[in-house]
């Protein structure tokens, strides 16, 4: 029995998807039932995280904005700077490897996100005005041509 208060996407205006009976109230009740997929610790872990590192990305970045032939060059003349290669390399690897499974997070919470808002019938509103305020920094730029 629900309260009041429950969500449902029954009420919602939005068209349906043809996905089978009561698949909409399906995956309701699954991610009601959901426990919080983060735990506060590891949210600060990934906080501090966050926070703390960068160099390797920095530095990666900087060496982007090189052309090849100065990298490649300097690369094989230079040891230190081969040195310093190396370890923006290795610290590069980790780096995608925690951000790989940051993006996997944050699509976990982009989920449980679009089904609260998907319970209400101005969905489409809160949407707009959600876009219409946030920042053009907040948004993915394209990379030279790698976007």
């Amino acid at each position: 029995m629900k309260t009041a208060n429950e969500p449902t996407i029954a009420n919602s205006t939005r068209p349906r998807k043809k996905h089978g009976p009561h698949f909409e109230e399906k995956m309701l009740a699954r991610v009601m039932a959901m426990p919080a997929p983060l735990g506060r610790d590891e949210d600060k872990v990934i906080e501090a995280r966050l926070q703390t590192e960068g160099i390797a990305r920095r530095c990666a970045l900087a060496m982007l904005t090189k052309p090849g032939k100065f990298t490649l060059t300097h690369a094989a003349e230079n040891r230190a700077f081969a040195e310093d290669l190396a370890m923006i390399f290795v610290g590069l690897k980790d780096a995608a490897e925690f951000h790989a499974n940051l993006a996997k997070t944050l699509e976990q919470a982009e989920a449980v996100l679009m089904f609260a808002l998907a319970q209400r019938s101005d969905m489409q509103e809160l949407l707009d005005h959600a876009k219409a305020e946030s920042s053009p920094g907040a948004k993915a730029v394209p990379i030279g041509g790698w976007a």
